[in-house]
C-alpha cells in the first residue's frame, strides 16, 4: 500500500519535465512511449549520474535527520548493532523503515 502513492506521485512528477527526454515532439504526448528509441548513451549516462546524485543527497538528508534530537529515539536501535553483518541494516524501528521505503 505504501508504493501506490509513490507511483502516483512519480507519475505526476513526470509532467514537471525536470529531465527532458525529448518525448514532446509536438504530437501532444508529454511522456515517452515504450516504443520510442532510447536516448544516446551519453544522455542516458548523464541522466543516471544526475539521478544517483539526487538519490544519494536525499538519503543523506534523511539519515542526517534521523540523528536529530527528535528522531534519534527511533534511529538509535540501528546503532545498537556492534558487529557488521548483512542483516544489520534491517535492525531499525518501524518509523525508520517507513522513511527508508519512501526515500528508496
Amino acid at each position: 500500500l505504501v508504493d501506490v502513492p509513490i507511483y502516483y506521485l512519480s507519475y505526476r512528477m513526470m509532467s514537471w519535465r525536470i529531465l527532458d527526454f525529448g518525448a514532446n515532439k509536438g504530437d501532444g504526448h508529454a511522456f515517452p512511449s515504450p516504443l520510442d528509441p532510447l536516448p544516446a548513451s551519453k544522455t542516458l549516462l548523464g541522466h543516471v549520474a544526475v539521478l544517483v546524485l539526487i538519490f544519494d543527497f536525499s538519503f543523506y538528508c534523511w539519515h542526517r535527520a534521523l540523528h536529530t534530537r527528535t528522531l534519534w529515539k527511533y534511529h538509535k536501535k540501528h546503532h545498537e548493532v556492534k558487529v557488521s553483518f548483512s542483516c544489520a541494516n534491517d535492525h531499525e524501528s518501524p518509523l525508520e523503515l517507513a522513511g527508508n521505503i519512501l526515500w528508496k
